[in-house]
């Protein structure tokens, strides 16, 4: 194995870490602000509907 293989091995593990840490921490602000998540739902949608109108 190259040194090039190794080194795309280790970026897209660490890349995959920082995701699930990312999605974790949304997930758990989700469920400790239920009203705030609420509205940035909310907002999302109202843009992703404006967006492919």
């Amino acid at each position: 194995m190259g040194k090039k293989q190794i080194a795309l091995y280790l970026i897209i593990g660490g890349t995959a870490i920082v995701l699930l840490t990312f999605i974790s921490s949304i997930f758990s602000f989700i469920g400790n602000h239920p009203w705030l998540s609420f509205a940035f739902i909310a907002i999302g949608i109202g843009v992703f509907l404006l967006a492919f109108d």
